[in-house]
């Protein structure tokens, strides 16, 4: 766990990188209360686009009104979107201040239909352009966790989780390549991003969330679909990483066969209240 500043009020920090599982495609119809509320001490990061150069705001946690991003078809820059729509941002958020006392922060982005082995502004992996992970890390490292700490908070940084791999495993050459590129991303990208606030947030603990398994329940091709969940599983195994299978969610697929049910969501935040402290 990474502590970045001295300050008084104790926090804790997490961040969540992926595509639209992670964004969150539930439908809101589906929320029960208490979810469906401001989140006290439940706090999300809110940019108006996808760069360092907007300068982005912390916000109380709120359904429908910034816990999830949009993507547009023609443009990488994200926009805050109130769609009706959910991921496990709400459940964790409500679950964590209500079971653990303490506030927490979250850095979330998930981009729905980005990859990691493109070669475009909406691929997370792409060294000749500024790709999805350097400007989040850029926004990170230049506004973001600063502010926490300008606020006097002590920052507790428990971890980053990424949900992410349906665009990789539509091929058997792009599933072939996910466990080095994802390795490269997180490993090497990301933690080299984060080593300006120490050794701390470098070495912090990566949590890989395995993919549904849409080979047996969404009707991809199995192989590649495999291929990407044993390459999730190999990361998840590296020195400051771990797996978190898909158990509780395998079948929670809504009917397009591809995005979790709100209670497939649930089931992710579960899991990752179940490793914070």
């Amino acid at each position: 766990m990474g502590k970045f500043s001295n300050n008084i009020q104790r926090v804790t920090l997490i961040l969540a990188l992926g595509q639209s599982n992670e964004d969150g495609r539930a439908i809101d119809s589906d929320l029960n209360a208490p979810y469906r509320t401001a989140i006290t001490d439940a706090n999300i990061y809110q940019k108006s686009t996808n760069s360092s150069a907007d300068n982005g705001t912390w916000q109380t946690l709120e359904y429908n009104e910034n816990n999830v991003w949009q993507v547009t078809p023609s443009s990488p820059l994200n926009s805050p979107a109130s769609t009706a729509l959910h991921g496990s941002e709400l459940f964790l958020g409500y679950d964590y201040v209500a079971d653990k006392g303490k506030p927490i922060y979250m850095i979330k982005q998930g981009v729905g239909g980005t990859n990691i082995h493109g070669l475009s502004q909406t691929t997370w992996n792409d060294a000749l352009v500024p790709d999805l992970l350097t400007r989040y890390i850029d926004w990170l490292s230049d506004v973001a966790i600063p502010k926490i700490v300008a606020l006097g908070h002590y920052v507790d940084f428990q971890g980053v989780f990424w949900f992410q791999g349906f665009s990789d495993s539509d091929t058997a050459a792009h599933a072939n390549a996910y466990e080095v590129n994802l390795t490269e991303i997180l490993n090497t990208r990301l933690r080299a991003g984060l080593a300006k606030f120490g050794d701390a947030f470098e070495n912090v603990t990566i949590y890989i969330q395995e993919s549904p398994d849409w080979g047996a329940v969404g009707g991809r091709p199995q192989a590649p679909n495999d291929t990407v969940r044993a390459a999730q599983l190999a990361v998840g195994s590296l020195t400051n990483f771990v797996f978190l299978p898909n158990t509780n969610y395998i079948t929670s697929l809504q009917g397009d066969n591809t995005h979790l049910t709100s209670a497939g969501e649930q089931a992710v935040s579960a899991q990752r209240l179940a490793v914070l402290t």
